[in-house]
């Protein structure tokens, strides 16, 4: 599902226009990335936790040439799902 889908089926089930539901969602991810700048978790109960965590500086070897190569440290965004929403999305 793409966002265009997503933000479409959100609409038809909250009774809210595509625009106003796009707005909403626009809202809420800016929010929820001020948080990360800032170093904060965001949790949404029933769904899951975000965070963002630092990778620090590591060496890699290309496989094929066997050059090393030095990958810089990086932000990565981590997310570990919530008990119920693991639950929920058991294979049958």
């Amino acid at each position: 599902m793409n966002s265009k889908d997503f933000m479409a089926r959100l609409a038809q089930t909250s009774g809210h226009t595509p625009a106003e539901v796009e707005e909403m969602v626009l809202r809420l991810l800016e929010a929820m990335s001020r948080q990360w700048v800032e170093g904060n978790e965001v949790s949404i109960r029933g769904f899951g936790s975000f965070w963002v965590r630092k990778r620090m500086e590591r060496i890699e070897v290309n496989p094929v040439s066997g050059q090393r190569m030095l990958v810089p440290p990086e932000l990565v965004l981590v997310f570990s799902p919530d008990a119920q929403l693991e639950e929920k999305s058991e294979p049958v």
